[in-house]
């Protein structure tokens, strides 16, 4: 499997991360990549995320707290942060290739 190694602070530990799945958590906040998939409406010109599905597991979007736009590299993706009640999540829309990623989630404490 690729891995990647991070050193920690005390340059005597080192933790293996599988690049794929799950790559990091931080005070709650996981970070991941996956493609997942995911329900839009549309309210005009407007894409409004639904419900997605990640984990194995259906999440229905109860409200988007944010709509931005992000550049990585030569990338351009649109991104919503959705609030399903459970959990805080933040999808991301490859504008070139329409594929869905979830980049972080935490505990909604809502």
């Amino acid at each position: 499997f690729p891995c990647k190694c991070l050193t920690l602070a005390n340059k005597k530990t080192h933790v293996w991360l599988l690049t794929f799945g799950f790559t990091l958590v931080t005070n709650g906040v996981m970070e991941t990549n996956e493609e997942i998939g995911v329900e839009v409406g549309f309210w005009g010109r407007k894409v409004i995320p639904l419900r997605f599905i990640w984990g194995g597991r259906r999440h229905e979007v109860k409200r988007v707290t944010l709509k931005f736009e992000r550049k990585d590299g030569g990338k351009v993706f649109l991104g919503f942060s959705v609030d399903t009640g459970t959990m805080l999540a933040e999808l991301l829309l490859d504008k070139e290739d329409l594929v869905w990623r979830i980049g972080h989630c935490a505990p909604s404490y809502t």
